[in-house]
């Protein structure tokens, strides 16, 4: 992640990006994007994250129950449920 963080910096040096951007990161996006924020915080403005995690040795998953539920949810039709 690290790595693909400092490829993000990088590639905005070659486009010439000169102010702190927005950044918004979901699932492996989200721990690139949280990496870039670590890593070159003079590059982001703000910063969003979306269904992901810091990863790392102390990353939990959810429970099973806690799957089932959201999936159950989202399944349901009922937008106040998902």
């Amino acid at each position: 992640m690290a790595d693909l963080a400092d490829d993000q910096a990088a590639a905005l040096e070659v486009l010439g990006v000169d102010e702190p951007i927005d950044v918004f990161g979901i699932s492996m996006g989200g721990m690139t994007a949280l990496n870039l924020t670590l890593r070159h915080p003079e590059k982001v403005r703000t910063l969003g994250l979306g269904c992901t995690t810091a990863g790392g040795a102390l990353m939990t998953f959810p429970s099973q129950d806690d799957i089932q539920t959201l999936f159950e949810a989202q399944q349901s039709g009922d937008v106040e449920r998902a």
